[in-house]
């Protein structure tokens, strides 16, 4: 009985199998039932959210040598947008040319129309989101005078070559600053302008769209936090204060030189130079201090002595207050002063000796190694050698004097 039961199950087992089987074959006349698809599937979601772009054909644009209106036609299509024409636009003109050999987007078919009438000098302006003026500007006509929209946000601004004004905003770099890397970048149009407002710190651009969205771009790489700029004071024992910081600028006053020299080169790049005879700007040097340039990052270095405490302020960045503070370090070494020189006095004292010493030193400060040709006609003495000697002169002019 066992075994009987056991071959029954077995059987049934293989027959469900085998009808399972059947069922899945589709049956010749039969419709077969469709697989839903799972919902929720990230693959569909991608594909309801990213529809395929529409495709313009290129029977649409064939233009081997046809007027403007055909071009502003199609694009007033294409678009979707109310064209407000030029009245010379309807007198005809010179024939454009523009075919398609293949299928493109509808973005791309836009773009090719307004590239093509913008290098034939038609120009797009943008009076509101639906509406859009074409202008001739080689007959004369400026853009900026048909009331160019303004926008204050760059994802409002329209597509393409439409010209349109936007105020940009600058956080870091000044407006002043901003306008002259934006004309180095970009050549405007005889119609564009670039007018910065310094109050607001913002720059007034007007342009086609595509040419501020690049300044926009330049503006995200430009406007950055200005570089930490670290103040320290060093004390010195030795050496003076003041002196120190007249040395360290005598140092880079060849480089000064130097910069001064390549100031033409640099307007020659599109860079601003100063003009001869411009006073410089307040705040280039500060009172009783000195700015002079670093060779290594090019930003200013500013010394400031403090004769109370005998200390120098140093404000730069930390990679250049390190060299100048070994620089200030070589500086502040102790002297090897010689031994005093006594000479003992015989017939003068020792104090009315002193004025003429002075005297002779002060001569010798002045004239350097020596030389002729004293006040009010009266020959001046040579006195060189170390102070010893200086002293012996003084002392053997006063006794035979």
């Amino acid at each position: 009985m066992k075994i009987l039961y056991v071959t029954s199950c077995l059987l049934g087992l293989v027959g469900g199998a085998a009808f399972a089987q059947t069922e899945a074959k589709p049956v010749p006349g039969r419709m077969p039932i469709p697989s839903l698809p799972i919902t929720g599937s990230p693959v569909d979601v991608a594909k309801k959210d990213s529809p395929d772009p529409e495709m313009v054909s290129p029977d649409t644009i064939q233009f081997p040598n046809n007027p403007v209106s055909d071009f502003l036609l199609i694009y007033e299509k294409l678009k979707g947008v109310t064209l407000i024409k030029d009245a010379s636009l309807l007198a005809g003109g010179a024939n454009l040319s523009l075919t398609l050999n293949q299928p493109v987007t509808k973005a791309e078919a836009i773009r090719l129309l307004e590239s093509t009438l913008l290098l034939n000098g038609y120009a797009f302006i943008a009076v509101d989101e639906k509406a859009i003026k074409v202008i001739n500007t080689l007959g004369g006509k400026n853009p900026r005078s048909e009331g160019v929209f303004l926008f204050t946000d760059e994802k409002s601004l329209p597509e393409g070559e439409v010209i349109a004004s936007y105020v940009m905003p600058l956080t870091y770099l000044s407006a002043a600053d901003a306008v002259p890397i934006f004309e180095q970048f970009i050549t405007l149009h005889p119609y564009g302008s670039l007018v910065p407002v310094p109050i607001a710190n913002q720059v007034l651009i007007t342009e086609n769209s595509t040419l501020i969205r690049r300044l926009i771009e330049v503006r995200q790489l430009v406007d950055q936090p200005a570089p930490e700029v670290k103040r320290e004071f060093v004390q010195l024992h030795q050496a003076d204060a003041d002196r120190v910081v007249e040395l360290i600028t005598k140092l880079f006053e060849e480089r000064k030189t130097a910069s001064a020299a390549t100031g033409a080169a640099k307007a020659a790049t599109g860079q601003p130079s100063q003009p001869p005879g411009v006073p410089t700007l307040p705040g280039a040097q500060a009172a009783g201090g000195a700015t002079i340039t670093s060779a290594e990052s090019g930003a200013d270095i500013l010394l400031i002595p403090d004769t109370r405490t005998n200390r120098i302020l140093v404000s730069a960045r930390p990679t250049d207050i390190a060299y100048i503070k070994k620089l200030i370090a070589d500086f502040d070494v102790a002297v090897d002063l010689s031994d005093p020189y006594e000479y003992p006095l015989n017939y003068v004292a020792a104090s009315d000796m002193l004025p003429i010493l002075n005297d002779l030193l002060q001569e010798q400060s002045d004239q350097g190694t020596g030389g002729t040709g004293g006040a009010a006609g009266q020959p001046t003495r040579t006195v060189s050698g170390g102070i010893g000697s200086n002293l012996a002169s003084a002392a053997n002019a006063a006794r035979t004097g």
